[in-house]
């Protein structure tokens, strides 16, 4: 097609036929009443307050929403409370806290002190406790005269052991 002549319609316009200008009437058409059936208000989903397990003695760090440890903090308010203690050592001081990690959930319980927490929460407390108490009640060694093996704790030596550490 030479240059400079001018066109009156452009290549799609002298494509479209009375066919496609029906259908592009009917679309029109019915856009208004999509229109309207869009402008109705939206009520906007409240989210449900976090519960809490907090108490005397027991604070939960803060869970974002939607995150797993939102979902196990709200899965803890709702099993039946425990009373429990945490002992403290002799070596810590008077504000010393054990934490418990579960999902991401960080649960810090002051030690000494009687608290009210989740039942899944005094199970951990408890498992960890005792597989420590074993662990420091199997630990062994061996003298390095004699030879022998020995428990590492002296309250859990046979007689014999012990009066020959004296």
């Amino acid at each position: 097609m030479p240059r400079g002549i001018p066109r009156d319609k452009t290549p799609k316009e002298e494509i479209k036929n009375e066919n496609t200008e029906q259908l592009e009437k009917e679309v029109v058409a019915e856009l208004p009443e999509v229109e309207k059936k869009v402008e109705k208000p939206v009520e906007a989903v409240k989210p449900e307050p976090l519960p809490s397990i907090d108490c005397a003695g027991v604070k939960c760090d803060r869970a974002a929403s939607g995150s797993k440890a939102e979902i196990m903090l709200r899965s803890l308010a709702k099993q039946p409370r425990v009373r429990t203690r945490i002992p403290k050592d002799k070596s810590e001081g008077a504000n010393a806290f054990a934490s418990v990690i579960l999902n991401g959930l960080r649960i810090n319980i002051l030690k000494g002190v009687s608290v009210e927490l989740p039942q899944q929460v005094v199970d951990v407390i408890e498992e960890s406790y005792y597989k420590t108490q074993k662990a420091l009640d199997d630990f062994q060694v061996t003298n390095p005269f004699t030879g022998r093996k020995t428990n590492a704790r002296i309250d859990l030596q046979s007689d014999a052991d012990q009066r020959a550490l004296s």
